[in-house]
């Protein structure tokens, strides 16, 4: 079997994984929204299995999270739980399931990024989400200008550092769709994003995306905080708790919220404390 026909076989189990899912979570009355490789694969790529990775990410609203959860469990589902953090995983941004059937690891988020830091509300997302035609039929997705602003959190989230999937995903968005680009810059304001669409906005204005001017620069004080953050990130050590704080450290200066680390050590040390109960 060649790479290609490899790629298509994985894009047609992926599409079987996803149809369970929406099965699954429309018995509950959820719609849920498909994220990166499972809806970029068949929208943005054919549906060849160009664009996959090891999972299926979706998000569902906080208040149907538990009913979709519990469902998935009912249909075989296993749900990944780390052994002595009860508390911290019923509180954690996703829970991870495995399928049944298939090889895929589902993802199912009622939040997408760390609520101390960055302000990206499911709510709001889930409201605007949009309905994306495919080979593989609708796909029920974020809304274009959402995609860009959730791939500039997730980059910053690994603060730069993790690969440029997201960023080529983006780059075929641009060129097909419409982008209301002053939206985009007011949804990365109101979630303490806009200098990670910055930084992204380089990394695609160099990959050849068709931006606004003022997006493809960074201006002094971006640079500034773009260089402090890569020395917090390539000089934080190997392992252990110095790795965390540097990373943390990082994760402050890119979504500058003066109170962002106190409240993670804060909620942090609430969730050990009950891990331990």
């Amino acid at each position: 079997m060649t790479g290609a026909d490899e790629g298509l076989a994985r894009a047609i189990v992926l599409r079987e994984e996803r149809r369970a899912v929406v099965e699954a979570a429309r018995r509950v009355g959820v719609s849920p929204v498909f994220l990166k490789g499972a809806w970029a694969d068949p929208v943005l790529y054919g549906g060849r299995g160009k664009r996959l990775g090891g999972d299926i990410d979706i998000l569902v609203a906080e208040e149907d999270f538990s009913a979709v959860s519990r469902e998935l469990l009912r249909r075989g589902y296993r749900a990944l739980t780390p052994p002595g953090f009860r508390a911290t995983h019923a509180a954690a941004r996703a829970w991870v399931f495995t399928s049944p059937t298939g090889p895929w690891q589902i993802d199912l988020h009622r939040m997408l990024l760390r609520p101390d830091f960055f302000a990206l509300r499911g709510a709001e997302l889930l409201a605007r989400a949009h309905t994306y035609e495919s080979v593989d039929g609708p796909i029920l997705s974020l809304a274009p200008e959402d995609q860009i602003v959730y791939a500039a959190g997730h980059r910053a989230h690994h603060l730069f550092a993790s690969d440029m999937r997201q960023a080529e995903d983006c780059r075929r968005l641009i060129d097909a769709f419409a982008i209301d680009w002053r939206q985009v810059g007011e949804r990365a304001h109101r979630a303490h994003l806009f200098f990670a669409l910055q930084w992204f906005a380089e990394e695609l204005a160099t990959a050849g995306a068709n931006l606004p001017a003022e997006l493809q620069r960074l201006d002094t004080n971006a640079h500034r905080r773009q260089r402090l953050v890569c020395r917090l990130r390539d000089k934080a050590p190997a392992g252990g708790v110095g790795r965390t704080l540097y990373r943390l450290a990082a994760l402050a200066v890119l979504a500058g919220r003066p109170m962002a680390l106190p409240r993670f050590f804060m909620r942090w040390g609430w969730l050990r404390l009950n891990d331990r109960r």
